[in-house]
């Protein structure tokens, strides 16, 4: 019995409007070491996609760059077309990222975080009213 030879997949075309993801010489420095050296990197929307690397590869750094969470050295870079460090409030609604090693007050209940967090970025529970971020349910 012959075995059959799988046909080659094509890509998918392009999605329309601007990459998900857009790095154009994304450069940082932490003093005079370089965490992340000229990246230029392009991902297209609607595709997926990781970052693989050895720990110091620049993964987390380029992550935080994206959002907002550091600031550049030198280059561009853009999610979903928005300027990244721009501080741009749309973005927390569109863009969800969790550290590879979050950093939490060990005194905070889970609640209090939410809370907390809720607080932080004028995210209101519509269950509970206008203003209110303390309406979480047992079951939330």
């Amino acid at each position: 019995m012959a075995s059959a030879t799988p046909e080659p997949m094509e890509a998918p075309p392009p999605a329309p409007g601007p990459p998900a993801v857009l790095c154009r010489g994304l450069t940082k420095r932490y003093g005079s070491i370089l965490a992340l050296d000229g990246l230029d990197l392009e991902v297209p929307t609607g595709s997926i996609f990781g970052f693989l690397g050895p720990n110091g590869a620049g993964k987390t750094t380029t992550m935080r760059l994206l959002t907002s969470l550091a600031r550049a050295s030198g280059g561009t870079a853009a999610v979903a077309g928005v300027p990244a460090g721009d501080g741009d409030p749309n973005r927390r609604g569109v863009l969800g990222y969790l550290d590879q090693d979050p950093r939490f007050h060990g005194w905070m209940k889970g609640r209090e975080l939410l809370e907390l967090v809720a607080s932080c970025t004028g995210w209101v529970d519509p269950r509970c009213g206008s203003g209110s971020t303390r309406c979480w349910s047992s079951s939330s």
